[in-house]
């Protein structure tokens, strides 16, 4: 019979859910709809994903600003932190955060979430697509630019979860700097 002590251990390392870090999303009447419209392009991806995404935008009831999951508060609020934002109003709009959990977005693309990050005075927008798995091996997530697993629970690993969350919230805010400098420069060239 295991001990006392590997049982502490055990429960020392419990990665949080995909639920525990997204949070399941509510939307506003009408998502369904949304959905069925975009039947005509399910077997083009590009339209399919991109039609899913505003619709999840168009229809949150949560929040985007201040998700009420609390990982994913905490992961958008290193983001921000990672992006040098001293979370004022105004810097608050330019990143959020969605859950895209039980959505077509999430069974059928990989995506659990995205983050969104716009800096209207140098006219850069981004994307990125998180996606939550159990592990690294995960067949999901294929559409995803950034993957969460193995995300400590943080009243079990305080010190390990928050390492983790800055980790992350490095690597999203570098991916969405990315895209945001590359859009402003295509603009500067049209």
């Amino acid at each position: 019979m295991p001990s006392e002590a590997h049982w502490e251990k055990k429960a020392a390392v419990r990665a949080l859910s995909a639920m525990e870090i997204m949070g399941v999303p509510q939307f506003k009447p009408g998502f369904e709809g949304k959905l069925e419209d975009l039947a005509p392009v399910r077997n083009q991806p590009d339209k399919y994903e991109t039609g899913l995404i505003r619709a999840i935008k168009d229809c949150a009831l949560d929040d985007p600003e201040d998700p009420p999951a609390v990982p994913l508060k905490d992961l958008r609020l290193a983001v921000a932190e990672a992006l040098g934002f001293k979370e004022t109003a105004d810097e608050k709009r330019k990143l959020r955060a969605y859950s895209a959990l039980g959505t077509p977005l999430h069974t059928q693309c990989g995506v659990s979430g995205f983050f969104e990050y716009n800096d209207p005075k140098a006219g850069g927008f981004a994307r990125t697509l998180i996606e939550v798995a159990a592990n690294s091996d995960s067949p999901y997530g294929n559409g995803a630019d950034v993957m969460i697993d193995n995300l400590p629970d943080a009243n079990l690993a305080e010190d390990a979860y928050l390492a983790k969350i800055e980790s992350l919230g490095r690597d999203i805010a570098k991916k969405l700097r990315a895209v945001a400098q590359a859009a402003t420069r295509a603009k500067q060239h049209r």
